[in-house]
């Protein structure tokens, strides 16, 4: 019985024994296999993976950072890894480790670093990980490095060439302003310089028509006539210069405006001035806006004074004031059943002093439509025209909307 209790505890042994060889048999091929799953999920990262002890000094081989730098293991263990970091970011690397082992916080750090490939530094982003001992103290570091560079580069190159950019466009901008300063000093200067002589011409011009009428004649008196009426266009467009190249130098004053009221005084005004038949005026809805309210209220007299104008050899005329809302802008717009005028050369419409209609057949300086222009420019806005000859014309020009309250 003795002998059989023996066997029997000797047997249970065995089992036991061979039961943990087997279980440590499978541990150690479990650690084999995630050994082998986390080399090779290292070498498949594009990423440089690494491990170093709780002071920074790299545990054991590390092959991506060696195929990476180019360091030989002698080189690279303990500390030595640091020198193939640039030496301009190996100061806030050391104080970004030492932050790190206080906190115990995982940290990012953007840096260079030597790269054997290219022979180069190369822009990398830096992630390190603390691995905690259970009393919260950093044991381990583990961190990735993943190559930045071209990135980096490519951001650097395009703030390099938005600087050059901002640069040109300041000198261009101030060679604008010169340039438009001194091309409107000088239209006032000669504009002011040449009110004398044309005031000259039209006084000498009437003072010989009523001394002198009878040694002039009927024709002397009928050429007379023209200088002075020439003259008189000849202040006109003087007028309009001036006014022109002062509105370059006059300040905006903004303020929240009522345009469909602007509008209805402003054609109540041109039509009690207006010889011609009086028109059939439909006003539109025209919502608020935000600008100067003496130079917009001049860009609406421009527009309406031309449509009352261009219309006036229509048996009915017919003017429609109105406006559409876009997104960002409101367009406003003056449409007429009159003149018209040739499409092909609408560019011209907005220049100083061009006219598509003889002056003969319709007066005028052709400085309205230039300060139209000019005004809506300075608000922010455009400007445009559609039109065909003797089928009326549409001029149409926006302002970019206001606050959400502003009447639209």
């Amino acid at each position: 019985a003795e002998i059989g209790r023996r066997e029997k505890v000797m047997e249970d042994a065995n089992q036991s024994l061979e039961h943990q060889v087997q279980e440590r048999l499978v541990a150690e091929k479990a650690l084999r296999v995630s050994e082998q799953r986390n080399s090779t999920l290292i070498a498949a990262m594009t990423s440089v993976v690494w491990t170093t002890d709780a002071k920074g000094r790299f545990a054991g081989r590390q092959d991506s950072w060696g195929a990476y730098t180019g360091q030989h293991y002698d080189d690279y263990a303990g500390l030595g890894w640091r020198a193939a970091i640039h030496k301009d970011d190996r100061a806030a690397l050391e104080l970004a480790f030492a932050n790190g082992v206080v906190e115990g916080q995982t940290f990012d750090l953007e840096l260079r670093i030597w790269h054997a490939p290219s022979n180069a530094y190369r822009y990398a982003s830096l992630r390190v990980v603390p691995l905690l001992a259970a009393d919260g103290v950093v044991g381990e570091w583990i961190g990735t490095i993943t190559d930045i560079n071209d990135q980096r580069v490519a951001e650097l190159e395009l703030h390099r060439l938005n600087t050059e950019l901002e640069v040109r466009v300041a000198q261009r901008t101030a060679e604008l302003q010169a340039a438009n300063k001194e091309m409107e000093t000088f239209s006032y200067s000669v504009s002011h310089d040449l009110r004398a002589p044309v005031r000259a011409i039209a006084g000498f011009s009437r003072m010989l028509s009523e001394d002198h009428a009878a040694q002039l004649g009927s024709e002397g008196l009928r050429k007379l006539d023209i200088v002075q009426s020439e003259a008189k266009r000849m202040g006109s467009l003087i007028d309009d210069l001036l006014t022109f190249s002062r509105l370059g130098r006059k300040p905006l004053d903004h303020a929240e405006l009522d345009m469909e009221q602007m509008v209805r005084t402003l054609v109540d005004r041109a039509q009690a001035q207006h010889e011609g038949p009086a028109p059939e005026v439909r006003i539109g809805h025209l919502p608020h806006a935000n600008g100067d309210r003496s130079l917009l209220e001049q860009v609406w007299a421009n527009l309406i004074s031309n449509a009352l104008k261009y219309s006036s050899k229509r048996e009915h005329p017919v003017i429609e004031i109105a406006a559409i809302s876009e997104e960002n802008d409101h367009v406003y717009f003056v449409r007429d059943n009159g003149a018209g005028f040739d499409s092909r050369y609408k560019a011209k419409l907005f220049g100083v002093f061009q006219r598509l209609h003889d002056s003969t057949e319709f007066t005028g300086t052709g400085v309205g439509l230039a300060l139209v222009h000019r005004i809506v420019t300075r608000h922010g806005g455009r400007v445009w025209a559609d039109g065909e000859l003797d089928k009326g014309a549409t001029f149409y020009f926006t302002l970019p909307k206001g606050s959400p309250d502003d009447g639209s």
